[in-house]
């Protein structure tokens, strides 16, 4: 089982856009509309084909209103096999649709600081 959990402060200006049982999508609103931007909190499915549906889906979401947008959450996925711990290495081919999914969305892996 999984889920995503928001919480915000009450000084901020927060709108729901879309609740989804993998992603919340939020329209975070500053004093001047040119600095409102969208954060959204993702919990992909394991499943390979359900999971590149899901991210078709994301990408449509930002097609729809162009704002800076923070994409986060679990993708169930890596980039490559130096973001995992133990098990065997994955081949190549198995990074691809999430490294398409992040070049198709102009998206940038802001990457991971374990402490």
């Amino acid at each position: 089982a999984g889920g995503i959990a928001l919480f915000w402060s009450a000084d901020c200006n927060v709108q729901i856009m879309k609740i989804a049982t993998w992603y919340v999508d939020i329209l975070i609103q500053g004093s001047d509309p040119s600095k409102d931007w969208r954060f959204t909190g993702v919990y992909a499915n394991s499943n390979d084909q359900e999971r590149d549906r899901q991210w078709t889906e994301l990408l449509k979401l930002n097609e729809v209103r162009r704002l800076p947008w923070l994409l986060m959450g679990d993708f169930n996925s890596i980039l490559s096999n130096s973001e995992k711990l133990g098990g065997l290495e994955k081949g190549d081919w198995s990074f691809r649709s999430f490294k398409k999914f992040i070049t198709s969305g102009r998206l940038h892996d802001l990457g991971l600081i374990q402490s």
